[in-house]
C-alpha cells in the first residue's frame, strides 16, 4: 500500500504505468511469438524439369508435392522425348512419402516403377525403400536388405527438397544421410556459390540461385536453389563417378506454387 505523500504518490503512479506497459509488451510478445517459432512448411507445387545427359535432352520429369494434414507425397514421372525416345523407351514413376510436422520433415518411404509400360505390372521393375514398423531400420523390400535407421535420411529424389526445407527454416544444413539401394552415405553439404544466376530451360527466365554440393561414394551432386521461389530446386546435377556421366534436371519454367 502506498503512503499518501507527494513523492510516494508520484512513485506509485509511475510504477503503475510501468506495470501496464510491461503487461502490454508481454501480451504482444505472447501474441507474436508463435509466428516467430512456427516452421515454414514445404509448399505444394507442380513443376516440370528437362532431363539432360551427354549434352542432349533425354526427356521430361513432371513433379508434384501434395499434403493432407501432416502426410505429404512427392510424385515424379519421367519419360523420354525427342530423339532420345528412339533409343530409350523406359519411363519411370517415383513416389516419396513424408511426415511434415510443425518443426520436422521426416522421410518415410520411397518407391519406384520403371518399364516400357508402367501399367504392365508383370514386366516393370520396382524398388521399395521404407522405414520398419518400429522405426529402427530401413528396409529394401525387393532384395530383403536392411540398414540401421539414420537421422535426417532422404533418398536421391527428395534430398533437394530436404535442403529446401532447412533453408526455409534457417536451420544448419548438416547431419544428413542419403539412402539408395546400395546403402547409406553420411553427407557433408556445402554452399559453394551463395549468389549466382541460373537460366531455366525455356531460355527466357534467369533467376538468382544458391548452389550447394555434396559427394557420396558413387556420385557428386550439385543443387541450385531459387530464393525467389522459397528456395525451390531449379537444377540438380548428378555426376556418376564410375560411368563418368552427368544427369541434369533443369527446371523448364518457374514452379507453380499452390
Amino acid at each position: 500500500m502506498c503512503v499518501r505523500t507527494f513523492s510516494h504518490v508520484l512513485f506509485c503512479k509511475l510504477s503503475t504505468k510501468m506495470h501496464n506497459v510491461a503487461l502490454i509488451f508481454l501480451t504482444l510478445l505472447v501474441t507474436l511469438l508463435p509466428f516467430k517459432l512456427s516452421a515454414a512448411t514445404l509448399p505444394e507445387f507442380d513443376a516440370t524439369f528437362e532431363v539432360h545427359a551427354f549434352d542432349i535432352m533425354f526427356g521430361i520429369s513432371k513433379q508434384s508435392f501434395r499434403c493432407h494434414n501432416q502426410d505429404c507425397t512427392l510424385k515424379a514421372t519421367a519419360s523420354p522425348s525427342g530423339l532420345a525416345s528412339f533409343f530409350v523407351s523406359e519411363s519411370t514413376y517415383e513416389e516419396i512419402q513424408f511426415k511434415q510436422t510443425a518443426n520436422t520433415l521426416k522421410w518415410l518411404s520411397y518407391s519406384k516403377k520403371a518399364g516400357d509400360d508402367l501399367n504392365d505390372l508383370e514386366n516393370i521393375k520396382t524398388v521399395t525403400l521404407k522405414r520398419s514398423t518400429d522405426q529402427t531400420e530401413i528396409l529394401y523390400l525387393e532384395r530383403e536388405k536392411r540398414w540401421d535407421n539414420q537421422s535426417n535420411l532422404f533418398d536421391v529424389a527428395s534430398i533437394a527438397y530436404a535442403i529446401q526445407y532447412y533453408k526455409l527454416n534457417s536451420l544448419p544444413i548438416e547431419g544428413f544421410h542419403l539412402q539408395d539401394t546400395s546403402g547409406q552415405d553420411a553427407l557433408t553439404i556445402s554452399q559453394i556459390k551463395p549468389s549466382q544466376e541460373l537460366e531455366l530451360s525455356d531460355q527466357e527466365t534467369t533467376l538468382k540461385a544458391e548452389q550447394y554440393q555434396f559427394k557420396t561414394s558413387k556420385a557428386e551432386v550439385k543443387i541450385w536453389l531459387l530464393p525467389t521461389y522459397q528456395y525451390f530446386p531449379g537444377r540438380v546435377d548428378v555426376y556418376n563417378i564410375a560411368k563418368d556421366r552427368t544427369i541434369t534436371l533443369l527446371l523448364q519454367q518457374p514452379p507453380k506454387i499452390l
